[in-house]
């Protein structure tokens, strides 16, 4: 019951900014189909959810909660899109000896999804040292493409700033409990 008041007390609040829809499940995958990932590919597995078509393609934000595998561990993943900007997805583990659930190290998890079956820009990534610039990818060895690809997955997900000039960093642990600080 205090999910359901919860979710009366936010649509009280936000009246005329949204509505909040809760979908059951996504269909299965057929034979033919790969099983879609909601961490990897968050368009492709909220298209499967089920439900009036033009409704769900009207909505300003989708998204999933999924169990799935990271590394060989089971984690459940809460990700989605969002027409209004980019939605960074929740990690979170299963800590058996507390009974529940908690976020697995947000640059671990950033870093484990911005390359998730993209081995190639992981690669360059762990390559590069903590500033370097463009030139630096293509020189390593790795393609324009390869390097382009692992530059915008780096600052989607928030490991990688890009400045002005040109160069990017690294986002450290460091950096990012110094942000939360601020």
């Amino acid at each position: 019951m205090p999910f359901i008041q919860k979710l009366r007390t936010l649509r009280e609040r936000h009246t005329k900014q949204g509505t909040i829809i809760l979908l059951h499940h996504v269909t299965k995958p057929n034979s033919a189909q790969m099983p879609s990932s909601l961490l990897s590919n968050p368009r492709e597995f909220l298209g499967r959810a089920r439900g009036p078509g033009k409704f769900l393609d009207y909505t300003q934000t989708r998204l999933g909660l999924n169990e799935e595998e990271l590394r060989g561990e089971p984690y459940r993943v809460i990700n989605g899109y969002s027409r209004n900007g980019a939605v960074r997805p929740l990690v979170v583990g299963f800590n058996s000896e507390h009974l529940l659930f908690e976020p697995v190290h947000p640059l671990t998890s950033a870093r484990n999804t911005a390359f998730e079956g993209r081995p190639k820009q992981q690669e360059a990534y762990d390559k590069m040292p903590e500033e370097f610039i463009f030139k630096d990818v293509t020189d390593a060895g790795f393609s324009p493409q390869i390097a382009t690809d692992m530059l915008a997955n780096g600052q989607k997900y928030g490991i990688l700033i890009r400045h002005q000039t040109g160069l990017y960093r690294k986002v450290t642990a460091e950096a990012q409990a110094e942000a939360i600080a601020a």
